[in-house]
C-alpha cells in the first residue's frame, strides 16, 4: 500500500498540490518556495512563530502567544492568544474563549466545543457541531444538527439544518462579506520570532513530530 497523499497550500504564492504524507518537507511546483511539513504539537506555554504545511496541535494544557503561527491544519484544544493562519481545515474542541486571531480555509466548532471568540474570524467555510459566540465573515456556513451560533455572520450563503440553532444578526451576500472583511484590520504583529531547535522534541524514536515545549 502506498504512502497517503494530502494537499497542502504555498504561503509564498498560495499554490496548492498533492504530496505524499510521508514528506517532511517539498518546493512549491509553482514558485519553488520551500514548505516545512512537519507536525507540531504544543503542550506548554510556547510564544514563538511557527511556518509550516502540516499539522499543528495545541493541547489542552498548551498556551499559544505566538505572534503568528502558519500552518496546513490544525486542533485547537487549549488556549491560542496569538494569530494563526492556516491553509487547511482548523477544528477547535475547547470550552472557553479564544482570544486569538483566526484565518483558515476552514474552521469547524466540534460537536462538544463551546468558544467564545474574542476576535473576528475569517474563513471559507464556517461548519459548526458545538456551541460558538463570534463575529465570523465567511463564504459558506453550514450550523448542523446541534450546533448553535450566536453573534454576527457576514456570508455568501447559510444552511441551519434542523436542530440547529442561529441567533444574532445575519448578512447575506457578497457585497456584505466584502464590506465586512475591509473593516477587519489584519496587520501583522511585530516581534516575530522562529520556533528554535531547542523547542523541539521527539516524543520517541518511533514518533517524529516535534514537542514544542518542556515535556
Amino acid at each position: 500500500m502506498g504512502d497517503k497523499e494530502r494537499e497542502i497550500g504555498c504561503f509564498t504564492c498560495a499554490h496548492r498540490q498533492i504530496v505524499t504524507s510521508a514528506f517532511q518537507n517539498t518546493m512549491c511546483a509553482a514558485c519553488g518556495a520551500y514548505i516545512d511539513l512537519r507536525d507540531f504539537k504544543i503542550i506548554t506555554p510556547f510564544g514563538r512563530s511557527i511556518q509550516t504545511g502540516g499539522e499543528v496541535l495545541i493541547g489542552d494544557k498548551g498556551d499559544v502567544s505566538s505572534t503568528k503561527i502558519m500552518c496546513g491544519s490544525a486542533t485547537i484544544e487549549g488556549r491560542l492568544r496569538g494569530y494563526m493562519i492556516c491553509t487547511g481545515t482548523l477544528t477547535i474542541k475547547r470550552k472557553g474563549a479564544v482570544t486569538g486571531g483566526i484565518e483558515s480555509e476552514t474552521l469547524v466548532i466540534a460537536k462538544r466545543a463551546d468558544v467564545d471568540f474574542s476576535r473576528t474570524i475569517k474563513t471559507r467555510i464556517f461548519e459548526v457541531n458545538g456551541r460558538a459566540h463570534a463575529r465570523v465573515i465567511a463564504e459558506k456556513v453550514i450550523i448542523h444538527k446541534g450546533g448553535y451560533v450566536d453573534g454576527a455572520i457576514y456570508a455568501r450563503s447559510i444552511i441551519v439544518d434542523k436542530g440547529g440553532v442561529f441567533s444574532g444578526e445575519l448578512f447575506i451576500g457578497h457585497d456584505n462579506a466584502v464590506a465586512a472583511e475591509e473593516s477587519v484590520n489584519l496587520q501583522a504583529l511585530d516581534n516575530e520570532e522562529e520556533a528554535t531547535p531547542e523547542q523541539i522534541r521527539d516524543k520517541s524514536d518511533d514518533d517524529n513530530e516535534p514537542q514544542l515545549g518542556l515535556l
